[in-house]
C-alpha cells in the first residue's frame, strides 16, 4: 500500500526523505521504501509518525481527510477549539 501521505506531510516539513528518515530512525532507502510502499512500517513507526506530524492515523491511511487529531492538542489548544467550535454554532444558528 503506497503511503501518499507520509511525503504529503514530510514535504510540508520541507524535509527531504534523508532528513526525516533520520528523525524517526530509519536509513533513508528503508524510508523511500516505505513511501512507496515497498516496505511496510511497523505499528511503532505508524505510531511515531503520526505523533510527529500530530495527525491521526486514518489520516495517514487516508481514511479520513480531515488531519485533526485531538489528542495531539495541548489543553489550552483544545480549549481553543471547543470555544471556536461553540462560537461558530452559535453564529450559525443566528442565520439559519
Amino acid at each position: 500500500m503506497r503511503l501518499d501521505r507520509l511525503a504529503d506531510l514530510r514535504k510540508k516539513l520541507g524535509l527531504t526523505q534523508e532528513e526525516f528518515a533520520e528523525e524517526l530512525g530509519f536509513s533513508r532507502s528503508s524510508y523511500g521504501m516505505l513511501e512507496r510502499g515497498e516496505r511496510q512500517m511497523s505499528y511503532e513507526a505508524l505510531v511515531k509518525t503520526a505523533d510527529y506530524h500530530g495527525v491521526s492515523l486514518d489520516y495517514i491511511f487516508e481514511r479520513t481527510d480531515n488531519p485533526l487529531h485531538l489528542e495531539s492538542l495541548s489543553p489550552d489548544e483544545l480549549e481553543y477549539v471547543v470555544r471556536s467550535l461553540e462560537l461558530y454554532k452559535s453564529v450559525k444558528k443566528k442565520f439559519m
